[in-house]
């Protein structure tokens, strides 16, 4: 995608059971993922979020709770870090009960 010659990688979008991840382009060391309700839920879920250097190595690790969307409610997770030697981003959302009922993983290359 260029706009104004300005060219980008279109936005990645995955669907889990009741989310949606939607990748976020990184902005001013901002990285971000949408998470939309397709479902409305009100269990608790976590959701990390990973940051991967060329090798591979965890550059940075993130998790926070979330107590529950509406149908069509986005919340934004993100995580800040130097985006210069981010190569990877890794999403991953889901509850803790017993028989999974919110999950969704979203994998992202940069560069």
């Amino acid at each position: 995608l260029c706009d104004a010659g300005v060219c980008a990688l279109p936005s990645v979008s995955v669907q889990g059971t009741k989310i949606t991840l939607t990748d976020v382009l990184p902005a001013n060391d901002i990285f971000a993922t949408k998470i939309t309700a397709t479902e409305g839920f009100t269990t608790e879920v976590t959701i990390y979020t990973v940051l991967y250097n060329v090798e591979g190595k965890v550059l940075a690790l993130k998790s926070e709770k979330l107590a529950g969307l509406t149908q069509g409610q986005t919340y934004t997770a993100t995580i800040n870090y130097p985006q210069t030697n981010i190569k990877r981003k890794s999403v991953i959302v889901y509850d803790v009960k017993p028989g999974v009922e919110i999950a969704g993983n979203l994998e992202v290359a940069l560069s």
